[in-house]
């Protein structure tokens, strides 16, 4: 009987697929279109997106929120300079203020990115931004603030993002301090996200310790004006006088213009910078009879003069002041209160040190801060002060008895410095020591960073606080993250006791996993055979092998030998290839011609060329012209490699001269899936520019290039940016004169439907969807592609809603869930299959579109489907 109604089914599929023949048909170009879209644009590149936007908008920082109304504005200003560490005065006397060269640019722009080397008045210059518009501040909200007390709220950067209004302005000191991921990309990714929201006011400034990978990271988002402070030599001269005059020198050398050009010129062609300024004044009032013009000429550069200075210091008899800032520091890094109480009282327990230290001895060391009893250092002091061997010893054993009364905070800089200096805890105190770090250790930006730097120094340890960290690692996952990727980052210190590391890799998966990750950065640098080890043992632990394919960053630089060695385990091992292809791309113009061809070939064969493109597009700005010719020919007859291509070039389009952006832009035009693409990536990662001209360029391309079109209006959907009304009324603008475009944006916009965050939207996106049919059969197609037993029932009533008015919507949902349906048990076919059970006219809807995909279903699925059309009928 069941076999009999089975065939009886069959026949009546047939039977309905002729009565549908004549819609099938008028309709299958764009079924195969949507059905191609959604297959072939790539689960695992939107997935590697989403998952960029996600680890951004996601990331936690600290904050403290300043109230301006009822406050003076010199009161405002006060609590600014004490939230970021300003020092405003000097012995109750005002200092000047001297502007930087772009300073009257820099106060007319929304967003700004201040770098430069420390010293520089960085902060100082944040602060006096802020002061030439404090009247229009509701609140001045301070991002990593170094003030550590109740008003300072903890949460995503999203939220942050939520929480400001068109009154407010964000002030990030020392960027990206705060941050947990600091790495490049993360750091890069939260200013895009920055930028891309109408945050009224933003004032960034770079940390001087990461000026080196970092002073152009804001370059590429048209949103922040980005400055270097500098000075000229005018205003160095201007410097001088005003620091003069502080310093009570009114009747000297500042009289005799020529002494005083000399000086200027000297001090702006060594370090034309104000704490350098103030140096040289400092030196001059030690030596008073000194040639001003000599000392200027032969000041040493700031961090050299302060190295010195310290070292003077130590090597003096003022002990009492060298243990004085040693405190100091120690609670800027372990978040003490830095009163002079609690500063004497750690000199007293741990250093024994009972002498008084008097502020009138401390020079420019360290000051008051104004408007409370608090000590501070300026960035460029406090690097200058440095733990010894002796002081680190004292130190340590104190901590290893009193860590748990210091509540110290679980952030990095903590972590840094206990991990990379446990080594100097007495042998005998170490157990109780890690026993006391057990709960920072559950903390996860504590326990990463602690592993990270304990790795460094881990092989000189004793057994028995191996054993213990080992066995911690096994239970405190941030801490073996950290653990992992420290001995990957550092793996060339040892290879003196390498039969230990791999044992530590073979007995721990997470070590492995993580070590796999960041050992890409420094494999290169091994020798041979170490190398031809890892290879080995990454074929014996799948987890090290998970991430080791990142070790093609450097692919170029390898041996015969052991590039041989790595394209086999491309060739056999599908999670090596993964990661292989997303970076070998990074050295891909390096590579000779012959290399280029084979990783071009090999990804064809490894259907991995979506992982190739992304790796390739990721750097195509910086690529030799002859290596971009050749990736955008090999892009012509493979459509997942020039979509993923496409969308990255867009991502960098802004370091492509005007040449080559044409160039691109016309190549678009014979290659539809670059083109979707470079759409969706300009549109991701670009919708929020200022640009007039450019958005004007690429509206006009995309009038005539439907892909490009698509891909653009799936981008902007997806991003963060479309969020004010005046931008979504442009969006909404175009979508009317483009189809394209608004097909494509109900594609990337149907997950963000049910999204509280955007409901001010969707009755001008469900309205458009009534009188759209295509919008509306997009709009349901990314619904039902995202559907999940995660979609809640007051949303499926809403679907259920929508599709009985719509009929198009409701026929673009269906597409969605088949899709799901052909993906061969990857997504939620038995959510699905459930849903259709339960839900009468969803399930109505999908079995009259089923037809055309029937074939394509897993015979499981197609069965059970049967049955739902038997229980239909």
């Amino acid at each position: 009987m069941k076999r009999a109604h089975e065939n009886k089914l069959r026949s009546g599929f047939e039977l309905s697929s002729i009565q549908m023949a004549s819609i099938l048909k008028s309709l299958e170009d764009k079924v195969e279109e949507i059905r191609i879209r959604t297959n072939e644009i790539g689960n695992d590149m939107r997935q590697t997106r989403r998952a960029l936007a996600t680890i951004a908008k996601d990331q936690e920082i600290t904050y403290l929120v300043l109230y301006c109304n009822g406050k003076s504005n010199q009161g405002i200003i006060q609590e600014i300079s004490s939230a970021i560490g300003v020092q405003m005065t000097e012995k109750g006397i005002y200092l000047p203020y001297i502007t930087f060269d772009n300073f009257e640019e820099a106060a007319k722009a929304r967003k700004v990115f201040l770098y430069a080397v420390s010293g520089s008045g960085k902060s100082r210059a944040i602060m006096e931004l802020a002061r030439d518009k404090i009247e229009q501040f509701d609140r001045v909200i301070i991002v990593s603030s170094i003030e550590k007390n109740e008003s300072v709220t903890k949460s995503s950067i999203s939220e942050l993002i939520d929480y400001v209004n068109e009154k407010d302005v964000i002030i990030w000191d020392n960027f990206p301090n705060g941050l947990f991921e600091r790495d490049y990309d993360s750091a890069s990714k939260i200013l895009q996200l920055l930028g891309s929201h109408t945050i009224p006011n933003l004032l960034v400034s770079l940390n001087p310790s990461y000026l080196a990978l970092y002073d152009k990271i804001a370059n590429n988002i048209p949103e922040f004006e980005q400055m270097e402070v500098t000075y000229n030599e005018d205003r160095i001269r201007e410097m001088v006088e005003q620091y003069g005059v502080l310093y009570g020198l009114k009747s000297s050398f500042l009289k005799n213009k020529k002494d005083l050009d000399a000086i200027s010129k000297s001090l702006w062609h060594k370090q034309p910078i104000p704490l350098a300024v103030r140096m040289f004044f400092q030196e001059f009032l030690k030596n008073i009879d000194y040639p001003p013009d000599r000392l200027a000429n032969e000041l040493p550069l700031l961090g050299d003069y302060l190295a010195a200075e310290f070292e003077r210091l130590r090597n003096s008899r003022s002990k009492q002041t060298i243990n004085f800032l040693l405190a100091l520091k120690l609670c800027y890094i372990l978040g003490r209160d830095r009163t002079k109480d609690q500063i004497h009282s750690m000199m007293r327990e741990i250093f024994g040190d009972d002498n008084k230290v008097s502020i009138d001895t401390l020079g420019t060391w360290a000051y008051l801060q104004d408007d409370q009893p608090l000590f501070a250092m300026h960035d460029a002091t406090r690097n200058a002060v440095d733990f010894d061997s002796d002081s680190l010893i004292r130190i340590f054993d104190h901590l290893s008895q009193h860590l748990p009364e210091y509540q110290v905070p679980a952030n990095q800089d903590a972590a840094n410095f206990i991990g990379s200096n446990f080594t100097f805890t007495p042998i005998g105190r170490r157990s109780q020591f890690i026993t006391s770090l057990k709960n920072l250790l559950d903390e996860h930006e504590f326990g990463f960073y602690f592993g990270f730097s304990l790795a460094v120094d881990y092989m000189l340890l004793d057994d028995k606080s191996k054993n213990a960290f080992l066995s911690l690692a096994s239970q405190k996952p941030s801490f073996s993250y950290g653990l992992g990727q420290g001995f990957g980052w550092n793996v060339t210190r040892f290879e003196q006791s390498w039969e230990e590391l791999i044992s530590i890799l073979q007995a721990n998966d997470k070590i492995a996993e993580s070590f796999g990750y960041k050992v890409r950065d420094s494999f290169h640098k091994l020798k041979p055979e170490f190398q031809i080890q890892l290879i080995q043992l990454s074929q014996q632990n799948r987890e090290l092998m998970h991430r080791f394919g990142g070790i093609s960053i450097n692919f170029h630089t390898f041996s015969n030998e052991i590039k041989h060695a790595i394209l086999e385990l491309v060739k056999n091992d599908p999670d090596f290839a993964d990661n292989f292809f997303h970076f070998v791309g990074e050295c891909f113009d390096s590579m000779e011609e012959d290399l280029q061809n084979k990783i071009l070939q090999l990804s064809t064969v490894s259907d991995l060329e979506e992982n190739l493109g992304w790796s390739i597009g990721n750097v195509f700005s910086e690529m030799s012209t002859k290596s971009r010719e050749k990736v955008l020919a090999f892009s012509t007859n493979r459509p997942k490699f020039a979509n993923a291509l496409g969308e990255w070039i867009a991502d960098h389009i802004y370091h492509l001269d005007t040449q080559w952006l044409e160039r691109i832009l016309e190549f678009s035009g014979s290659n539809d899936r670059f083109s979707e693409g470079l759409g969706r990536g300009l549109g991701l990662w670009r919708f929020m520019d200022d640009d007039v001209e450019f958005w004007k360029r690429i509206t006009t391309h995309g009038a005539t290039n439907s892909n490009f079109a698509f891909g653009l209006g799936q981008g902007i959907a997806e991003s963060f940016g479309v969020r004010n009304k005046e931008q979504f009324e442009r969006v909404c603008e175009y979508m009317k004169i483009n189809s394209g475009f608004a097909n494509g944006f109900a594609l990337g916009y149907g997950k963000k439907l049910f999204d509280k965050d955007y409901s001010q939207e969707h009755s001008m996106i469900l309205q458009l969807a009534s009188i759209n049919d295509d919008f509306a059969a997009y709009l349901g197609d990314s619904i039902g592609q995202d559907y999940s037993d995660n979609t809640d029932d007051e949303d499926m009533k809403t679907i259920t809603s929508i599709i009985k008015s719509n009929i198009k919507f409701g026929e673009g949902f269906a597409l969605g869930i088949i899709t799901q349906l052909s993906s061969n048990g990857e997504y939620n076919q038995s959510e699905i299959i459930q849903l259709l059970e339960e839900n009468t006219e969803i399930r109505r809807v999908f079995l009259q579109e089923i037809d055309y995909f029937f074939e394509y279903l897993d015979p499981d699925i197609q069965e059970q489907i049967i049955f739902l059309k038997f229980y239909e009928s």
